[in-house]
């Protein structure tokens, strides 16, 4: 048979590893290893130099060596380097073992080296973790390596392998329970691709939890063999080593009996007895990991915005999806029974390689259980119990990837949309002269530690108040290119060795106060006309990043590491209502609406969310599509777009009204730290490595990078009239010419 442009697919599991060959005739098999399509990912390093073992040669070497034995690299890819048998190892080398393994097998069945490869991934990975990965790849000698997100693979699968008609627009939601983790997803089915729409997971459930949970019901039972226990638990010869590998080898393979049969047993050496293990009682000890599995994939929906009538499919892949209960728990929560296949570790392996070819067509959508879609999205429907009530187009933001979701209207839906009257195309008599670049002006300094963020006067214009590592606030004149009066320090009273770093600057729209918070959880306030401090703010109990002022500048929001962003009534100092809560990580990022009843956040969870203040509530789906922290966001002028940006080298545009990504995102060859846009709304610059300007019509870069890129820019904004250009730039700050 001829080989020529066979494909390669490759799961790099937790516990086990998996792929697939693709041949010229269509064909797609699952590569054997020792006659099981299950390669376990194991690796062992013995004392003396040699070659690396992986898979089943790496378990047995395991008992003569168990120092040597990492069963699940995958789990280390962020530690770097890992100890083995004595010896200091690079996690990226352990990882290519396994894949060299697969690399020659795959060669030995089809004769030669595979004319594509395909990598799978968890579909929250970030760039990081791919690197490591596809370096991994390069040192196995695999050529031209591609990525597929795991999830995307299996709704590939999912179409392709088991022809299940998914209409455009549905989701097929994929739980993969595998051997460590536990992830789910939604993904978006279109005409031609597929996109992720929400992604999470949980590193704690997975099969090795439920094998646990088989030796703890077994302890249980024989608590009274305590000696024997502490032998298994803390083995000290090769005996009691292996005693313990057939423990958990029967614990694993008594889990897998019970998804047939209704009894197993499992031996249990140094007790010295068997244990006859029910279903019943299996399941008893599994339920909590379950239920957690349920929980979490509802929640996950519920966040999304994505409502049970626009799922298409819910697929069952991982090898511990295959238990009865995980499959019945979802049905009695989720109303939809879910697909599942006789192999479901298999199952993005080859999807993988399904992935790369073109979709199967689809059944056109129709009418989602008497709720009219399309066109007729937001005419009235039928109420339940009669009436009417008005429905909207709502947008979950996940990954990337919209998903336009037909759902009740509300106040508060309807409060935040910007006026969508179509304007005249081209320019008008009134539109300004489009920025062609800037020339650089004056570079002020005065701070000895690095400027973390910076404010433009809204009233005035001339007036810039920077913070910075120093612990000090500095106001800058534009006109006159130097500093206003002397420092303000931010926590006077503490020595210089205490990190009260400033992190967070805002002039109030009047321009007449001035907000600063940091390191001390505490957001302070000044009166700018004579410098003098009128009030501290606390209540959080973490680092403060950034506060907002609404536009009318009656209300201050603030953020913190505490997870939490808070509301303060500025006049009267206090706090108003609860935290506004939601994010899981860091909020380093905070923006009001033009409008003023609207707010952006971003933080170190990659999530962007937007915030009724009003109501104190969370609006619509989570806007995912970082996969790193997000640093900055910012509403255009007139409140239609929402721009944010992080450490993952991306600004990306949000429609604010739909909740849509606006095209793919802008790339950069750096981490961005802020993002602005121009007074006029047609520029966009962002500060990382250097400061940049786009063209936000055409997404062109104007002109070369702004700063030399000896030093970071953690700060940029326009001033108010848009001819000046201010960034942060180390110790200094930059200033700029906006030339048109």
């Amino acid at each position: 048979m001829a080989t020529d442009g066979y494909g390669l697919g490759i799961d790099f599991g937790t516990s086990t590893t998996v792929a697939a060959l693709a041949w010229p005739d269509g064909r797609v098999r699952p590569l054997l290893f020792d006659a099981s399509p299950l390669l376990p990912s194991a690796v062992h390093a013995g004392p003396e130099a040699a070659a690396i073992l992986t898979g089943a040669d790496a378990g047995r070497a395991s008992l003569a060596h168990p120092a040597g034995f990492d069963p699940n690299p995958k789990r280390r890819i962020d530690d770097g380097t890992v100890w083995l048998g004595g010896r200091e190892f690079a996690v990226v080398d352990l990882i290519a073992a396994v894949l060299a393994r697969v690399a020659a097998e795959a060669h030995r069945v089809a004769g030669q080296r595979p004319g594509t490869v395909v990598l799978t991934h968890p579909a929250n990975w970030s760039r990081t973790r791919l690197g490591v990965l596809g370096d991994a790849a390069h040192r196995a000698g695999l050529p031209g390596v591609t990525f597929v997100a795991e999830p995307v693979a299996a709704a590939a699968y999912f179409r392709t392998a088991l022809r299940r008609p998914v209409p455009p627009g549905r989701c097929i939601v994929v739980y993969d329970l595998g051997a460590g983790t536990f992830d789910v997803s939604a993904v978006r089915v279109s005409a031609e691709s597929f996109d992720v729409v929400a992604s999470a997971g949980l590193d704690d459930v997975g099969g090795l939890e439920l094998d646990a949970a088989v030796v703890a019901h077994a302890r249980a039972v024989t608590s009274t063999a305590r000696a024997a226990w502490q032998r298994l638990d803390w083995p000290e010869t090769a005996e009691e080593t292996l005693a313990r590998h057939t423990l958990w080898w029967g614990a694993r393979s008594a889990k897998e009996q019970l998804s047939r049969h209704a009894t197993a047993t499992v031996r249990l050496p140094m007790v010295e007895s068997d244990l006859l293990l029910t279903r019943e009682e299996f399941e008893k000890a599994a339920r909590p990991h379950l239920d957690r599995t349920t929980a979490f994939t509802v929640n996950l929906l519920r966040e999304a915005g994505i409502a049970r009538e626009w799922i298409g499919g819910v697929f069952l892949v991982g090898g511990s999806s295959r238990i009865p209960l995980a499959a019945a728990l979802l049905h009695r929560t989720l109303g939809i029974a879910p697909v599942a296949v006789e192999q479901p570790e298999l199952v993005v392996a080859e999807g993988s390689l399904l992935a790369q070819r073109p979709l199967p067509p689809a059944p056109v959508l129709g009418p989602v259980s008497g709720v009219p879609v399309g066109p007729g999205a937001g005419r009235d429907a039928p109420a339940p119990g009669g009436g009417r009530r008005r429905l909207h187009r709502r947008t979950a933001i996940v990954g990337g990837a919209a998903l336009a979701l037909a759902a009740g209207g509300g106040a508060a839906a309807a409060a935040f949309r910007p006026d969508r009257r179509r304007q005249p195309a081209g320019p008008r008599a009134s539109d300004p002269a489009p920025v062609t670049g800037a020339r650089f002006l004056a570079e002020l300094t005065g701070h000895t530690g690095s400027i973390l963020d910076l404010a433009f006067d809204g009233a005035g214009g001339d007036l810039i108040a920077t913070g910075s590592t120093d612990q000090t606030i500095r106001l800058w004149s534009v006109a006159n290119r130097g500093p206003v009066g002397a420092a303000l320090p931010f926590n006077p009273g503490r020595g210089p060795a205490s990190p009260w770093y400033v992190r967070g600057v805002r002039f109030s729209p009047d321009g007449s106060i001035l907000a600063a918070c940091g390191n001390d959880y505490v957001v302070r306030l000044w009166k700018v006309a004579d410098r003098t401090r009128f009030g501290a703010l606390t209540g959080h109990t973490g680092v403060n990043y950034v506060v907002a002022f609404s536009p009318d500048g009656q209300i201050l929001a603030s953020s913190s590491a505490d997870t939490t962003i808070r509301l303060w009534d500025v006049a009267r100092r206090r706090p108003l209502g609860a935290p506004l809560i939601g994010h899981t990580e860091n909020v380093y990022a905070l923006a009001y609406h033009p409008g003023g009843d609207l707010l952006a956040s971003g933080g170190a969870d990659h999530t962007v969310r937007l915030w009724d203040v009003r109501n104190r509530r969370q609006i619509g789906g989570t806007l995912i599509g970082h996969d790193d922290n997000v640093s900055s966001v910012t509403f255009s002028p007139d409140g239609r777009l929402l721009a944010s940006t992080g450490i993952d080298r991306t600004v990306r545009l949000w429609d604010t009204a739909s909740r849509q990504p606006l095209g793919a995102p802008i790339t950069q060859p750096y981490a961005s730290q802020s993002v602005a846009f121009s007074p006029d709304g047609s520029v966009l610059v962002s500060g990382g490595e250097h400061v940049r300007m786009w063209r936000l019509a055409t997404r062109e870069l104007i002109g070369a990078p702004l700063s030399d890129g000896t030093a970071s820019v953690t700060g940029v904004s326009f001033s108010p009239d848009g001819g000046t250009l201010a960034g942060g730039v180390g110790n200094s700050l930059f200033l700029w010419e906006v030339l048109r």
